[in-house]
């Protein structure tokens, strides 16, 4: 079943360059450079992906093309509030063992932060054309956590990351869901 709240809005017909200034490698140079102190928050953390994007696909409000990286130097991308995190803001999710960079929106994260200052967080989950729709939903189901998951704002370089370091996408090109282990 999928939640209401998973709804993207994505500004597909501005180019890239005018939005968002810089590539998402470009943004974690950028944070090393104006390096501000790590910060636990508390959030709700949702998952979305190549088909519950609006529309679907990979397109971002500020950063092109969602990315799946995992690595401090290639975040994949996260969505949210623009007023509650930056764009080009990085953040680490333990659980998932990846850092995520702020780059697109989502309107149940506007809505949430607007009208209550909720924190949450939309992480990029993947996907792509000609995937298995039911199984991308069911892997973001999977990771969505309501409130209260704890998530490094700012993180230092060197937490783990999944695969050996390598990151990689959360929604896997063989229709499965990433786990640990």
């Amino acid at each position: 079943m999928r939640r209401a709240w998973l709804v993207r809005v994505a500004m597909a017909a501005v180019p890239v360059m005018v939005i968002a200034g810089v590539s998402t490698a470009a943004s974690a140079s950028a944070h090393k450079a104006t390096a501000h102190k790590s910060t636990t928050i508390s959030t709700e953390v949702t998952l979305y992906g190549w088909d519950d994007n609006s529309p679907p696909g990979c397109a971002t409000a500020y950063s092109g093309c969602a990315r799946s990286g995992g690595t401090f130097a290639k975040p994949t991308t996260f969505a949210t509030d623009k007023a509650e995190l930056a764009v080009g803001t990085i953040v680490y999710y333990a659980p998932l063992k990846r850092y995520f960079v702020m780059g697109d929106d989502c309107v149940a994260c506007d809505n949430d932060w607007t009208s209550s200052h909720k924190r949450h967080i939309d992480l990029w989950a993947g996907g792509f054309s000609g995937d298995n729709a039911n199984a991308l939903f069911a892997c973001e189901d999977h990771w969505t956590v309501g409130s209260g998951a704890q998530v490094i704002v700012n993180p230092p370089s060197g937490m783990p990351v999944a695969n050996n370091g390598l990151g990689g996408p959360i929604f896997r090109k063989n229709n499965t869901c990433w786990h640990p282990g």
